[in-house]
């Protein structure tokens, strides 16, 4: 995550990344229903693609390109990750043994299948389930780093595509009822699409000034608001599309969102809603609250009697 030293520090991301953090606490407090979850989660792994995509392409020539990403990676994520699996062992008492998986980040690789995944694991541990995200973000640290280091512009903006075509690979090949597991939408493979998005996006950022990007942010504005009208219209029941389609457009919509956010110091409308102190404040901590939002939820759930809802996200 940037910090507000940082050259390349943009406010509106941290406001960005609060939304969708406030959108998945939302959802698991069944504030709201099912789709403002997974707009959160897409959100994160757009903004992920965007951040760690940009800090690749920074860096892709470096003699410490990979020891260098891969120790920040760790120094950052993994403490308080296995803090959180720690704690979950604890408070499960006899079922610790179910958290095997998630010591290695095999979670996205088995969620929701149990017993019909390859593997045979139950992956659903109270207090963890949403962990899934964070699985696919190790699959995408420990895959990306070599697309980007070994690609030129032109082959990486073509893998960056098929990245985000994928999803529908893997949906045609699985559409017969074959390998259901593999089509599952919690899956690293069915999430590609997202990290391509952001990853473009930091592409296009190093490729154009600023000011030309500027130049189209009505039309990005209109794509959102395109985007949106979709996926609200699909919530609604009033258009019908497969679940894989509203997955994509809401990788568009969290791209354009994106962009956006970029711009916030030039639009006040868009400053209000994306930086504010407090907002920002939940956005710099977001890793940390959604970490631990599901062990607290859950020591709540039980205080009051009351076994933790089977989360979507």
């Amino acid at each position: 995550m940037s910090s507000p030293s940082d050259k390349n520090y943009y406010p509106g991301l941290d406001g960005l990344r609060a939304w969708a953090c406030l959108g998945v606490l939302a959802f698991h407090l069944h504030v709201y229903y099912n789709p403002i979850g997974w707009w959160g989660v897409n959100l994160f792994f757009v903004l992920s693609g965007f951040l760690i995509g940009g800090i690749l392409l920074d860096s892709r020539e470096r003699t410490d390109y990979f020891s260098r990403f891969y120790t920040r990676r760790v120094l950052r994520v993994f403490p308080a990750y296995y803090l959180v699996l720690i704690t979950a062992m604890i408070i499960n008492g006899s079922q610790w043994y179910k958290v095997d998986c998630f010591f290695l980040y095999l979670q996205s690789l088995l969620w929701r299948t149990y017993p019909a995944n390859p593997w045979g694991f139950e992956p659903h541990v109270p207090g963890l389930d949403h962990t899934w995200t964070l699985s696919v973000e190790e699959m995408f640290y420990l895959s990306i780093p070599w697309v980007i280091r070994y690609t030129t512009r032109r082959q990486l903006v073509c893998v960056l595509g098929g990245f985000f075509l994928l999803p529908y690979a893997v949906m045609a090949v699985t559409g017969s009822g074959y390998c259901l597991w593999a089509a599952d939408n919690h899956t690293p493979w069915m999430n590609t699409d997202g990290f391509a998005v952001g990853i473009l996006l930091a592409l296009l950022y190093r490729e154009y000034p600023a000011e030309r990007i500027q130049l189209a942010l009505p039309r990005v504005a209109g794509l959102a608001l395109a985007a949106f009208t979709l996926l609200m219209l699909r919530c609604w029941d009033v258009v019908i599309f497969s679940t894989s389609v509203e997955h994509r457009v809401l990788s568009v919509f969290s791209g354009a969102l994106l962009v956006i956010a970029l711009s916030a110091r030039s639009h006040k409308l868009v400053c209000w809603a994306l930086e504010p102190r407090w907002l920002r404040a939940i956005g710099r901590r977001s890793y940390g609250i959604y970490l631990y939002h599901g062990v607290l939820l859950t020591l709540v759930y039980r205080a009051h009697g009351a076994w933790p809802v089977y989360w979507g996200v």
